[in-house]
């Protein structure tokens, strides 16, 4: 098991976060290989940038999520052709 200390709530809130965007990120590509479009997940993620903007997290909290978040567009972008249902 592994144990994480953190400074402050803040600190604990960020990595907190990333955390669930990671998760939402491997929710969604378990969805993906499935063939399915992941538009809960692609949502979440950027509803959490939203939430990280205005907790004012710092600037590595917000573009992990993010990546997490275009890493989960760029794939629902690529089904949403696939299938023909645009973008």
């Amino acid at each position: 098991m592994t144990y994480a200390f953190y400074e402050t709530e803040k600190q604990f809130q960020q990595a907190a976060f990333v955390f669930v965007a990671m998760s939402l990120n491997e929710a969604a590509g378990y969805l993906i290989s499935d063939g399915n479009i992941a538009q809960a997940e692609e949502i979440a993620l950027f509803e959490l940038i939203g939430i990280a903007r205005s907790k004012s997290f710092d600037a590595a909290t917000k573009n992990a999520i993010g990546t997490y978040a275009n890493l989960v567009q760029e794939e629902n972008d690529h089904m949403r052709v696939a299938f023909g249902k645009g973008q």
